[in-house]
């Protein structure tokens, strides 16, 4: 009689493996450096962002996070908070 063995699904555990929690932490940092009020951090966050360089696209798909949608949301962001401080939103 032979069994059959399940093999495991990987995916499942995919947002908890520590690799990709540690690359989520280098985007969340870059996220933050984007707003910070210090203007060297701020500068080179938005550069790694526009930058669309290929590190950008690996730390993302490492971290499991849509590269261009990232960017995207960074940009929409940034254009509300421009409309907020004007009045316009």
């Amino acid at each position: 009689m032979t069994t059959t063995q399940k093999q495991p699904d990987f995916s499942e555990r995919a947002s908890t493996l520590p690799e990709q929690n540690l690359w989520r932490s280098v985007v969340t940092q870059a996220v933050r450096d984007a707003f910070s009020n210090e203007q060297y951090h701020r500068w080179s966050a938005w550069a790694w962002f526009y930058g669309d360089t290929s590190d950008y696209r690996w730390t993302c798909q490492l971290a499991g996070i849509a590269a261009d949608r990232l960017r995207q949301a960074m940009i929409e962001t940034v254009f509300l908070n421009y409309l907020i401080q004007k009045g316009g939103f």
